[in-house]
């Protein structure tokens, strides 16, 4: 267990999310990073350092964020901040019937579990 607060944030392997990590590091938090890119969120959390973890998670599947969420706690501490970031960025039909599905399950389904 660490003294420092845990910052987890979703969508962290790349732009704005890094960013967030990258300020919030910066002001003594350890860093959990999550984000659907394994390998991008890995490099995220090596280019970052200072004991960055980097976690593979579909924010769009709750059972995996709580698995993450329940990983964190268990192996870091409690997470006393939250940068809730992930989020899709895909050309095609944004309103066709499965899109909007998969819409809902990132920006709803993953958020509300964490």
């Amino acid at each position: 267990m660490t003294e420092k607060p845990i910052a987890l944030i979703t969508g962290g392997a790349q732009g704005i999310g890094y960013a967030c990590a990258e300020a919030i590091a910066e002001n003594g938090a350890r860093i959990v990073l999550a984000d659907i890119n394994a390998p991008g969120v890995e490099a995220a959390a090596d280019q970052l350092g200072q004991d960055t973890v980097g976690i593979a998670c579909d924010m769009g599947k709750p059972d995996q964020v709580l698995s993450m969420i329940d990983k964190i706690e268990a192996d870091l501490g409690p997470i006393s901040i939250l940068v809730n970031n992930a989020g899709i960025a895909q050309p095609g039909d944004f309103l066709a019937p499965r899109r909007i599905e998969w819409v809902d399950q990132v920006f709803l389904g993953g958020r509300f579990s964490a």
